[in-house]
């Protein structure tokens, strides 16, 4: 008979201790810390990526305007030189760099001051999903995280290089992306 009340004694105690439930909630919330981790980078990256190519195109935008700017320029007759002028693109030359905003009637070439508040960010317009420097009419516009400024450097009589430079920053760190395209003149200088 004692074996069966020690066999009913040790059925009786059945449960967790106070330490196996301790271990066990140790567990789990280091398993929930490395999910959330997981996410919270998977997060960030994907806001990266999205930025990066949003300042991709706008960068490869800016290198558009200036060539849509000598096309309109040289279909209208004007030579190379009235082109790198300040009635085109001059200002562009300066080392601070100028902008260019695309949905103005008559897209032109302003140069940024030297402390860059000229070339300050871009708004964006939700309802029409574009982007400008405040030239566009939208009721939901807000200053955009991106910066854009367009340098030119003339290579030789006939031939310029443009720099498209697209800057945000992004958590801590100052991010940016640069195109750079050569362009040349339909005519003789």
């Amino acid at each position: 008979m004692q074996s069966l009340r020690k066999k009913i004694t040790i059925n009786d105690n059945k449960g967790f201790t106070l330490v196996e439930t301790i271990v066990a909630i140790a567990i789990f919330a280091f398993a929930i810390t490395g999910l959330m981790s997981i996410t919270a980078t998977g997060v960030f990256n994907t806001n990266y990526v999205k930025n990066k190519f949003t300042a991709s195109y706008l960068a490869l935008e800016g290198t558009e305007l200036v060539r849509s700017i000598r096309d309109t320029a040289a279909l209208g007759g004007e030579t190379w030189a009235t082109l790198l002028s300040d009635t085109y693109l001059g200002s562009c030359l300066d080392s601070t760099g100028c902008r260019i905003d695309p949905w103005v009637a008559v897209p032109q070439a302003e140069s940024c001051s030297a402390d860059g508040s000229l070339c300050r960010s871009l708004t964006y317009d939700r309802d029409s999903a574009k982007f400008s420097y405040d030239a566009i009419d939208g009721i939901d516009k807000f200053e955009s995280i991106f910066r854009r400024t367009i340098t030119i450097t003339q290579i030789a009589v006939n031939e310029i290089q443009i720099t498209s430079e697209v800057e945000w920053n992004q958590g801590r760190e100052a991010r940016s992306v640069v195109y750079t395209y050569n362009l040349t003149s339909w005519t003789t200088p």
